[in-house]
């Protein structure tokens, strides 16, 4: 089964609190929580956050890493030029490259 809409994320795991990992069933496991991020100053949609459970006032759990809405080149090309435009890239007009 094929989706249309792909959040790829990059996880710095070094960062990953480990005390807050807990064990299911069948591993292992961390909670994470994807924040969206519009207008990000690096071009990423999404901030990914280790959920920690209970914090004392002020503290927030650790920003782990980051992620991207993942388009591809068969996508809408109304979409892939919005995105292009949010992070203020010109999209080059159409030539044909061997790669």
């Amino acid at each position: 089964m094929a989706y249309e809409n792909k959040i790829t994320l990059k996880i710095d795991v070094k960062k990953l609190v480990k005390a807050s990992f807990y064990q299911g069933a069948k591993g292992l496991y961390a909670t994470l929580t994807i924040v969206p991020t519009p207008n990000n100053q690096y071009g990423d949609d999404y901030m990914v956050t280790q959920y920690i459970g209970k914090k004392a006032e002020g503290e927030r759990d650790p920003i782990v890493g980051n992620g991207r809405d993942l388009i591809f080149e068969d996508d809408n090309k109304e979409a892939l030029s919005k995105k292009l435009k949010s992070l203020k890239v010109e999209p080059e007009e159409s030539e044909e490259h061997p790669f």
